[in-house]
């Protein structure tokens, strides 16, 4: 993943920069103590507030934060996990802020004056009770990476487009229907998570984000996908599991396994010949099953089927300028594996062979492909 730049963890769905997860002397950690309010030991004895730049005040029961307005040159907050219902009004003196998390709290809506803060580069507020996208937002051009997933919005504003210097956009876990075409605009996109939402479609415009690097939009309702996202260069990741889409071609290419009379049918055809056996000593039912059985596809097996089989897409060329499906019935899974690799060393041979006007150094970026779909668990 593309993402070491802002210290990415998995478990934590947050980015902070590397300078800001340190323990130094500018750090205040009271993380889960059980604090109502900072003790005053840390406001005077202890520490001098000016003096400390990150401090996490996470897992705790604060249900106000009126202490703050003595952290006036904080430039990282976490005040996640605690029982408060809006974001402090003190933070509004914080004007060096640049990275603010506060997830599984029960904020509803973001402040007007965070668009003051125009230092912050980093929000994360998911898990909370968001039901309409901040409008605020949009009046912060230093925003790059934005977590809003698992809140309750229904709808982004078309007006999202103007957060042209967006990064990364978490939306997972909301109950939107439908992205505006104006997605298309975040033209500074490399992270897009839409998953776990009640998403039909996506619009066509998201070809236009060239910087794309991951896309995830499973556990959705998609049917269909704009074609465009094959042209996406840059894209190494496209997650699709658990929607229509996937399912139904899943479903349609399951292979359920032989039973123990195909099994024993496959034996006897492909080690006796019918037509030298006495037909009398076989009976009619019989006769007409092993005759019913067709002949592996696969040059190299020489196997054949009767209803188990694998059904197997193979691209073909034609005219020698198009390459096209064409849908073939393999005996087993291991005549679908045989046939896959035959199939790599063909394309590989043909793309050798082509004309030089065409060929492209290995490693020119125009080269990048996608490197991983996931279509299932």
């Amino acid at each position: 993943m593309a993402y070491d730049r802002y210290n990415y963890s998995e478990d934590e769905d947050v980015y902070l920069e590397p300078e800001l997860r340190g323990k130094g002397s500018n750090d205040l950690h009271l993380c889960g103590k059980g604090l109502k309010e900072i003790p005053a030991a840390y406001l005077a004895n202890l520490y001098d507030p000016n003096c400390i730049l990150r401090l996490d005040l996470s897992n705790n029961l604060f249900t106000d934060m009126k202490e703050l307005t003595y952290f006036r040159n904080l430039v990282s907050i976490d005040i996640s996990c605690n029982p408060i219902t809006e974001i402090p009004s003190q933070l509004s003196e914080c004007t060096n802020l640049r990275n603010f998390v506060a997830k599984s709290t029960h904020i509803e809506e973001l402040p007007d004056f965070f668009k003051d803060l125009t230092k912050l580069h980093t929000i994360n507020l998911s898990g909370n009770r968001i039901k309409f996208f901040p409008e605020v937002l949009i009046e912060m051009p230093g925003l790059k990476i934005l977590y809003l997933g698992a809140n309750e919005i229904q709808y982004l504003p078309y007006s999202i487009g103007r957060m042209a210097n967006l990064e990364l956009l978490y939306l997972g876990g909301n109950e939107l229907r439908d992205i505006p075409a104006t997605i298309g605009d975040l033209k500074s996109l490399n992270h897009l998570t839409l998953s776990g939402n009640k998403l039909e479609t996506i619009p066509p415009t998201v070809a236009q984000l060239q910087n794309l690097e991951l896309l995830a939009i499973h556990d959705n309702e998609i049917r269909t996908l704009p074609t465009g996202i094959v042209k996406l260069q840059n894209l190494q990741q496209l997650s699709l599991r658990n929607n229509p889409l996937v399912n139904n071609f899943v479903h349609n290419y399951a292979f359920d396994p032989p039973m123990l009379k195909e099994l024993a049918g496959r034996v006897v055809r492909r080690h006796h010949d019918l037509d030298i056996v006495p037909r009398h000593l076989i009976p009619n039912d019989l006769l007409r099953y092993l005759t019913s059985a067709s002949q592996c596809v696969n040059p190299k097996c020489k196997g054949v089927y009767f209803e188990a089989c694998i059904e197997h897409v193979k691209f073909v060329d034609f005219c020698g300028k198009y390459r096209v499906p064409l849908l073939q019935f393999l005996c087993s899974q291991t005549c679908a594996r045989r046939a896959s690799r035959e199939r790599s060393e063909s394309v590989s041979s043909s793309e050798d062979d082509s004309d030089d006007s065409q060929q492209v150094p290995a490693n020119d970026p125009r080269q990048q492909r996608l490197q991983r779909v996931l279509i299932g668990q």
